[in-house]
């Protein structure tokens, strides 16, 4: 009796729901050079805080995001193969004063942990995902908070 060999036509999984979601990356050495984003989604919807460059913390603003921001944020992931990320954690130790980012992401449907962190070093596709969620959230501050807050 013959064996055919079958291959496995199975994807990579796909996320399709996100719990909790944090994304950051240093701009520089001043204060408040880092940009971060979370997510934080319950039954009752999506929370997203979001501190951009030059803004102290304090000074992050909350807002709910609708489902076509989270299905755009779920193809930006998807896109760019973030499931991929998973365990990247690269240091370029020749650099001493340079940019780093941290990535995590929770999401229960498909038991997914995804932890990326780099300084100097960065997965495949890190700027079209950094470039993409800062596309995202553009206009969360209007340029005046923004002169106000950075002090310029």
């Amino acid at each position: 009796m013959a064996f055919s060999s079958m291959r496995s036509s199975r994807k990579a999984p796909a996320i399709s729901s996100i719990n909790t979601l944090r994304f950051s990356y240093s701009t520089g050495t001043m204060v408040d050079s880092q940009v971060a984003y979370e997510i934080e989604c319950k039954d009752s919807g999506c929370i997203a805080t979001v501190k951009p460059d030059g803004v102290p913390a304090d000074a992050s603003k909350f807002i709910d995001l609708d489902k076509e921001t989270i299905d755009k944020i779920i193809t930006l992931l998807n896109d760019n193969s973030v499931i991929k990320w998973d365990g990247f954690k690269k240091v370029d130790q020749n650099v001493l004063d340079g940019d780093g980012f941290s990535f995590s992401l929770i999401a229960n449907k498909e038991k997914l942990n995804i932890s990326a962190s780099g300084y100097m070093k960065w997965p495949d596709h890190y700027t079209e995902v950094r470039d993409g969620f800062d596309a995202i959230f553009e206009g969360t501050f209007s340029e005046e908070e923004l002169t106000e807050l950075r002090g310029y």
